[in-house]
């Protein structure tokens, strides 16, 4: 009993370890133009994107002092692509979309906002609609 208590607390020590280490490591992707994330409005920059939490990710610009925390849910194809943020065009607007992780460990959806709906609706009228990838790369 006392064996298996032990190799529990080891176990959940190194996760812990493992998902600090995880959050603490950001990436960065310089994004050169106006994005939606929900009904925020982000300006051009370099963004630093870290994993919070396994369903939430933060986007920090430190020289324009702007922080999102988004909620985002995990999907399964790590292996497509990773490095990069995904963003959904509907004619001038862009919208964070996906981020597929920093060493292609996670991949995490964001989920369209009511005002991304809308921009989407109106869009499929004029049927422009694209997707833009931004490369991430690692902090320093």
């Amino acid at each position: 009993m006392k064996i298996n208590f032990a190799t529990s607390l080891l176990a959940v020590a190194c996760l812990s370890a493992s998902v600090l280490g995880y959050a603490q490591s950001p990436v960065r992707a310089n994004i050169p133009f106006e994005f939606t994330i929900g009904q925020t409005v982000l300006p051009p920059g370099e963004y630093s994107i870290s994993n919070v939490s396994d369903r939430v990710i933060e986007l920090r610009n430190w020289e324009k002092r702007v922080t999102v925390m988004v909620p985002a849910t995990a999907t399964a194809y790590v292996n497509q692509k990773p490095h990069v943020l995904v963003f959904n065009v509907y004619g001038d607007r862009h919208f964070l979309h996906e981020v597929r992780g920093g060493l292609g460990e996670f991949n995490l959806d964001i989920r369209p906002s009511k005002l991304e709906k809308e921009t989407q609706r109106l869009a499929a009228v004029h049927a422009n609609q694209q997707n833009t990838e931004i490369a991430l790369q690692k902090s320093h």
